[in-house]
């Protein structure tokens, strides 16, 4: 197993070279920016603090090492792999926030070595470019994701498995006193590795517009259609075509509460021709939402749902139904607790030898003490089950770590 002290001293000493070449800009020039979004580190987040700077950007690299046990590493069912692990994450984003535009760009990597031979070890990448630009009314969008990930997969996959993702999304319209315009383009391509699961590969196109109309300075309603399509990787699979046509309602009390909800219905028209035993099409409701609530300095909660139609190897749907909840208690001004929980449903269009329903609940709880303005110590335990019809698809995971954070 590698030695964490190792990442931390090559990482400090960097830092350290590099600070000089970061110069500080004016301070009017600091005070055109916005405040810098929140560093989502392992399962917490994080208020960067540190004013280093590469050109015009503000620079925020990060480091966490997490070392503890994990009880099912594959999460098996039976012949289990427990194993202790220690995971190292590095990475940087770098901001630009200055009055209206905003532009973010990150990368991490994550170094994952079991104490267990048989577990595996193995590396982790994530990318991503968000820009947010605004020229009066009129804004354009931009968002680029990029993973290279070993770990949780979807609900109803039953074992984990490698898999290279790549989303980009461009959208441009307008946001009027009133009244809200936007169009957008989004492309999707997932790959999947290893013989069960690489049938599953796909690209996805999907076409939206969105029209939406401001009733009060806190409520607006939003009308949306969504034109897509799923196109496998390979000749075993029925491509499919959908749309979907949804209602929403967008509410924003400052300071307090930002939410939103859609709820409408989705039609699947399925090309029969790879796989003719699969001929079910789904014509159903679908939904998506968010809320952010902060009940007071201290306390804040924040949920999502969605119901919606996903991709398989085997069947031409899965019907998933999912609810996320994080809850933070700002205990001291150095210690914050949260707990999470997800729930996940999904339903095949048919169920065959290779595809059941599946349930699985996630539930973390997480404290972390902030030594100081960029150093944090915490534990973190996360708990996994996944239910099905049969036992072969069931899993129970326990995990628990503890971690030190450095981030500027």
């Amino acid at each position: 197993m590698r030695v964490p002290l190792l990442a931390v001293t090559v990482l400090f000493v960097a830092v350290l070279m590099a600070a000089p070449a970061f110069a500080q800009e004016a301070e009017n020039r600091e005070t055109e920016e916005v405040a810098a979004p929140v560093l989502r580190i392992g399962n917490d987040v994080y208020i960067p603090r540190g004013k280093m700077r590469l050109g015009p950007f503000r620079f925020h690299p990060f480091l966490s090492e997490r070392y503890g046990q994990d009880d099912n590493v594959f999460q098996s069912h039976k012949n289990t792999v427990k194993s202790s692990v220690l995971i190292t994450e590095a990475g940087a984003r770098f901001d630009l926030a200055h009055r209206k535009q905003l532009l973010l760009l990150g990368y991490r990597i994550l170094l994952n070595s079991y104490g267990d031979k048989d577990a595996r070890d193995n590396t982790e990448h994530e990318g991503d470019l968000n820009a947010d630009l605004r020229f009066g009314s009129l804004f354009v969008k931009l968002k680029d994701s990029y993973a290279h990930l070993y770990g949780q997969t979807p609900v109803y996959f039953k074992l984990k498995s490698w898999r290279e993702q790549n989303r980009g999304r461009a959208g441009v319209g307008f946001d009027l006193s009133k009244l809200y315009v936007e169009a957008s383009y989004e492309n999707r391509n997932y790959h999947f590795e290893g013989d069960y699961y690489d049938r599953a590969s796909n690209k996805q196109s999907i076409v939206s517009g969105e029209v939406g109309y401001k009733f009060s300075p806190k409520t607006q309603l939003r009308l949306k259609y969504d034109s897509g399509s799923v196109v496998y990787d390979y000749d075993i699979q029925n491509d499919y075509k959908y749309s979907t046509i949804s209602f929403g309602v967008h509410y924003r009390l400052t300071g307090k509460l930002l939410s939103y909800l859609y709820a409408g219905s989705t039609s699947q028209s399925v090309d029969i021709e790879n796989n003719k035993a699969q001929k079910k099409e789904f014509s159903g409701v679908t939904a998506s939402g968010s809320l952010a609530y902060k009940f007071s300095p201290k306390t804040s909660l924040n949920m999502t749902l969605l119901r919606e139609i996903q991709y398989n190897a085997y069947v031409n749907y899965m019907l998933v139904n999912r609810v996320q909840v994080t809850a933070r208690y700002q205990w001291t001004a150095k210690i914050m607790a949260s707990l999470r929980l997800t729930y996940e449903n999904s339903k095949p269009s048919e169920k065959t030898a290779s595809v059941m329903d599946s349930t699985r609940i996630i539930a973390g709880l997480s404290a972390k003490y902030d030594f100081t303005r960029w150093l944090s110590f915490g534990v973190d335990y996360e708990f996994a089950n996944r239910s099905s019809d049969t036992d072969h698809f069931k899993y129970t995971n326990n995990t628990i770590l503890v971690f030190v954070t450095m981030y500027f």
